[in-house]
């Protein structure tokens, strides 16, 4: 059975443009143009974009880790590090200072006294030996005083005899 063709077909195939043709193409091309630049443009603003915000998850990833980390460790280590009130302690015979924690009692640490800190110490433990015999003299002198009789009356005692 032979083809049949038919009569008449359309195909796409080059045709030559004429002036006019070239002259709106031309605009069209340089519209096409300048819409591309902005294009990849934008494109490489987006890049930028989620450049940064790639950067910025992955800092808060590392963040929630760190603090998940931190967590487990308390839990596994039952404690947790806070800031506590700890006083340095002088041990003249010894040479040695040691830093205690005020809620424990419990010593942290222990250095070398330092020439300075021992003359400290010295005089912080004179101070201290010297307020002790203040109170003990003062309780004394308190002694004599109610053993004595008031002031007033011995005055008066003086001025009738006086008489």
């Amino acid at each position: 059975m032979a083809k049949h063709r038919r009569e008449v077909e359309m195909r796409a195939l080059p045709c030559d443009l004429s002036e006019e043709e070239i002259h709106l193409k031309g605009a069209e091309l340089a519209r096409t143009a300048i819409q591309e630049a902005a294009a990849e443009g934008n494109l490489e603003a987006m890049k930028a974009d989620h450049k940064e915000a790639i950067k910025a998850a992955k800092v808060g990833l590392a963040d929630i880790r760190g603090h998940r980390q931190r967590l487990a460790g308390e839990i596994a280590s039952r404690s947790q590090e806070r800031d506590v009130r700890c006083r340095w302690h002088h041990d003249l015979d010894g040479g040695y200072t040691y830093l205690v924690r005020e809620d424990t009692g419990r010593a942290i640490l222990r250095e070398k006294m330092l020439d300075e800190e021992r003359q400290l110490a010295i005089g912080e433990k004179l101070a201290a030996a010297n307020s002790d015999q203040l109170k003990l003299w003062e309780a004394q002198l308190g002694e004599v005083k109610a053993e004595e009789p008031p002031a007033e009356e011995d005055d008066k005692k003086d001025e009738d005899e006086a008489k």
